[in-house]
């Protein structure tokens, strides 16, 4: 019996170690804190793409001289100022190049969200705002238009979020998955808004155009003003509903998964083995 309590807690401690769950498939993972640069690495500072094994790098486009960073969901975030116009980039956003391998399979994108005026700016997406019909996807500030999407071979859709411009922090996600019939969904704090089948599972939201935040794809408009994008994601996989709602409902989380489980999990077992030693001590 001693034994088999003392396994149990070993196991606890080997069971709960930081399995990175949710970083699995991550392409671009970027929480835009600080970091101090390093001379002659291109993967240094707030832009920079956090997620394991990825080529992709964040690159600032636009006039601005430095990125603005305020304070975020998580850390710091990146705020984009360009003018009320929402046309050229007269601030800055960010290019992360194309994407277009991912979007042909499965993927989701998600992050945290703040702005208080609806205008026609883009948070992220690959498609150019000024053309409805133009294959791609984007996530705008746009009353009733939240989440545009418009797969290869299907007409566009656009989904909402409820009441977004008030000026708190809102997590956005979209998930691409192509089982079955295939579907795209919006989900908006971790709540799932609405799922639209796609007209062949295999259309892709591939669009030939680079992938930019604060921006649309063609750096003529779109740009995004008073908006603030945090904890930014982009995975090769459609995350699971509990992914999402554990990301986005109540007081949210980071994408990268908290290590406590792991060192709960760790004393759990060393606790575990000191009774089972304590045990026997007193027997002896």
């Amino acid at each position: 019996m001693i034994r088999a309590l003392g396994f149990a807690a070993l196991l606890v401690g080997v069971a709960s170690p930081l399995h990175a769950a949710r970083q699995d498939g991550l392409v671009v993972y970027m929480n835009f804190d600080e970091e101090r640069e390093v001379e002659g690495v291109d993967n240094t500072g707030p832009l920079r793409n956090l997620a394991a094994d990825s080529e992709v790098r964040g690159k600032r486009i636009g006039l601005a001289m430095e990125p603005t960073l305020v304070a975020g969901r998580f850390g710091k975030a990146a705020e984009f100022k360009n003018s009320a116009g929402g046309n050229a980039i007269d601030d800055w956003a960010i290019n992360l190049g194309k994407l277009d391998e991912v979007y042909a399979g499965n993927f989701t994108v998600a992050c945290w969200v703040r702005y208080t005026d609806s205008h026609k700016g883009v948070i992220v997406g690959n498609k150019e705002l000024g053309n409805a019909y133009a294959a791609g996807w984007l996530f705008r500030a746009e009353s009733g238009k939240h989440f545009h999407a418009a797969p290869v071979g299907q007409s566009s859709f656009d989904l909402s979020a409820p009441k977004p411009t008030d000026g708190a922090w809102h997590h956005w996600a979209a998930v691409v998955n192509r089982e079955g019939e295939g579907s795209v969904s919006f989900y908006f704090d971790g709540k799932l808004v609405k799922s639209t089948k796609l007209a062949t599972a295999s259309a892709s939201l591939g669009t030939g155009r680079d992938t930019l935040v604060g921006a649309g794809a063609d750096e003529k408009n779109g740009a995004a003003k008073k908006l603030a994008v945090d904890d930014l994601g982009i995975w090769r996989r459609a995350l699971s509903e509990a992914e999402i709602t554990a990301l986005g409902s109540g007081t949210g989380k980071r994408i990268p998964e908290s290590s406590s489980l792991a060192w709960a999990g760790a004393g759990a077992a060393v606790a575990g083995l000191a009774w089972v030693r304590r045990r026997r001590a007193r027997k002896a």
